[in-house]
C-alpha cells in the first residue's frame, strides 16, 4: 500500500453543521475527510436537451505540496477522468474507490464512468493561506465556522471580508472605496426573492480591490461577480458553483480597466465572463483586463462575451489565456465560446486568445461569433466596431459538429477587420480559410490563418 505523502501541511475545513453533505461522493486527503456539499442545477436544463442529475458535487481543501486522494462513489467506477488547465491525471480504480496524488493546487472536474456533465464532482484543492484576518481585528467582517444569514454585507476603504473555512454566509456583498479585500475558505451563498436580480458581490468604483479564495454558491437571478468603474481590481481562486438560475452570469468587468483574474472556477446558466459597456455617457473604457488559468462552464450560454452593453468609446486589450473550457454551451438557440459585439459606437480591439482548450459535444451552432451590430441590450440603434482580434493555440476536442464561425460587419465604416487564427484547431484539424463552416460577409476585412491564407481582402 502506498504511504501518505509526510511533511506536507493539509488544512481541512470543518463540516458545516447542518449542511446537507453529497449522497454521491466522499472524498479524503492524506487520510483525512474532507467535507463534500452540493450546487443544484436548473430544473428546466436538466432534462432537455441533456439529462443530468438535480446536483452535482463540490469539496475543497488547503495543501502546501503533493497529496494523495481518495474518492469513493456511491456507484461502482468503471472510469473516471479528473481535468484541469494543468491537463489530465490518472487514477487507480478498486470498486467504488479511486485514488491518485495532486502533484500540484488547482481546480479540478471528476467525472465517472462516462458521465460527463451529468453527476460530476468539483475538487479544489487550495495553496494554504498566509497570515488570514484574525477575528477582532481592526477593519475586518470576520464570519467563524458556522452559518450566518448576513444579508447585505456593506464594505469601504481598507475593510476585509473574512469566511473562515467551514463558515456559510448567506447574503451578498456591495463595496465601495480603496483596497477593500474579500477573502477565505468559506463559502458565500444566496436564494430567494430577496436576493433576485442583484449583483451578489459588487465593487462600486473600487480601487485596488481583491477578492480571492472563496466558495460561491449562486442560487438567485442576477450577476455574480460585479466589478463597476473599478480600476486594479484582482480575482484569485475563486469558485463560482451556479446554473440554477437564468441571469448568473460569473464574473462580468463594467466599464472597469486594470483587472487581473487567475485561477478561478466558474460554473454558470448564463455567461461565465461577460465583458460590459453600461457607462450612459460612454467615457468609462473596458480595458486592460487579463484573465488566466480559470476553468470556465457555461451551461446555456457564452463562455467570453464581450458587448452587447457597449455604452463605453473603447472595450481593449482584453487578454484570454491559459483556460480550460471543459463543454460549450448546449440548448436550442445559438451560443458560443466566444461572442464579439459592438454596439453603441463601441471600438472593441486588441483582444487576445491563447492557449486555451474547448471540449465539444457536437454542438451544431455558432463556436465563435464576431458582429457589428445593436440589439436588444443596446439603448441607441447604432453599431460599433471590431479590429485586431488575434486567436492562438486555440483548440476544440470532441463529437463532430457545426462549430460555425461566424462574422458580420455592417458597412464600410463599421465593420470587421485584423482578425488571426494561428494555429486554432477543431478535432485536430486546423482552422484555415477553407474551413466549411467559416461565414464572413463583405465588411469582414484582413482574415488571416496560421497558413498565411487570408479571406475577406
Amino acid at each position: 500500500m502506498k504511504k501518505p505523502n509526510t511533511g506536507v501541511h493539509v488544512v481541512i475545513p470543518p463540516l458545516v453543521a447542518g449542511e446537507p453533505c453529497s449522497a454521491e461522493y466522499t472524498v479524503t486527503v492524506n487520510g483525512m475527510d474532507v467535507p463534500v456539499y452540493t450546487a443544484r442545477v436548473d430544473e428546466g436544463y436538466r432534462t432537455s436537451p441533456l439529462v443530468i442529475d438535480e446536483t452535482y458535487s463540490f469539496s475543497g481543501f488547503d495543501c502546501s505540496g503533493p497529496v494523495d486522494v481518495v474518492v469513493w462513489s456511491c456507484q461502482p467506477l468503471t472510469a473516471l477522468s479528473i481535468r484541469s488547465c494543468g491537463g489530465v491525471i490518472e487514477a487507480k480504480l478498486d470498486g467504488r474507490s479511486a485514488s491518485f496524488t495532486l502533484e500540484q493546487n488547482g481546480n479540478f472536474l471528476i467525472e465517472r464512468n462516462g458521465n460527463g456533465r451529468k453527476d460530476p464532482l468539483l475538487l479544489f484543492a487550495n495553496p494554504i493561506e498566509e497570515n488570514p484576518p484574525r477575528e477582532g481585528d481592526p477593519g475586518v467582517v470576520y464570519f467563524a465556522p458556522g452559518r450566518h444569514d448576513a444579508g447585505t454585507i456593506e464594505l469601504h476603504d481598507h475593510e476585509t471580508l473574512y469566511l473562515a473555512g467551514g463558515a456559510l454566509v448567506t447574503g451578498r456583498v456591495v463595496a465601495k472605496g480603496d483596497h477593500i479585500r474579500i477573502m477565505g475558505r468559506g463559502i458565500l451563498e444566496n436564494e430567494g426573492e430577496l436576493y433576485s436580480f442583484k449583483k451578489m458581490i459588487q465593487l462600486d468604483e473600487c480601487k485596488r480591490a481583491r477578492i480571492e479564495g472563496i466558495i460561491i454558491r449562486k442560487n438567485s437571478l442576477g450577476w455574480t461577480v460585479v466589478p463597476e468603474r473599478c480600476d486594479g481590481v484582482v480575482i484569485s481562486n475563486i469558485k463560482i458553483c451556479g446554473s440554477y438560475r437564468g441571469n448568473d452570469d460569473g464574473i462580468d468587468p463594467v466599464n472597469t480597466r486594470d483587472m487581473l483574474v487567475e485561477d478561478c472556477f466558474i460554473r454558470t446558466k448564463d455567461d461565465c465572463f461577460a465583458f460590459k459597456g453600461m457607462d450612459d455617457e460612454g467615457k468609462s473604457n473596458c480595458e486592460d483586463i487579463t484573465v488566466t488559468r480559470c476553468m470556465f462552464w457555461s451551461d446555456q450560454c457564452c463562455a467570453v462575451l464581450l458587448g452587447d452593453e457597449s455604452r463605453a468609446a473603447f472595450m481593449r486589450n482584453i487578454t484570454i489565456r491559459d483556460c480550460f473550457i471543459p463543454y460549450l454551451s448546449h440548448e436550442g438557440y445559438p451560443k458560443k465560446f466566444l461572442m464579439l459585439h459592438a454596439g453603441e459606437d463601441m471600438r472593441l480591439e486588441h483582444v487576445f486568445i491563447e492557449n486555451i482548450t474547448i471540449g465539444g459535444e457536437g454542438q451544431d451552432h455558432n463556436y465563435i461569433e464576431l458582429a457589428c451590430e445593436f440589439n436588444q441590450w443596446c439603448k441607441t440603434e447604432t453599431v460599433g466596431s471590431i479590429r485586431d482580434i488575434r486567436l492562438r493555440n486555440v483548440h476544440l476536442n470532441g463529437k463532430e459538429g457545426g462549430y460555425f464561425i461566424v462574422m458580420k460587419g455592417h458597412d464600410a465604416e463599421y465593420g470587421i477587420e485584423e482578425v488571426t487564427f494561428d494555429n486554432c484547431t477543431i478535432n485536430g484539424a486546423a482552422i484555415t480559410a477553407d474551413y466549411g463552416n467559416l461565414q464572413l460577409d463583405a465588411f469582414v476585412r484582413k482574415i488571416r490563418f496560421d497558413s498565411d491564407s487570408q479571406r475577406g481582402e
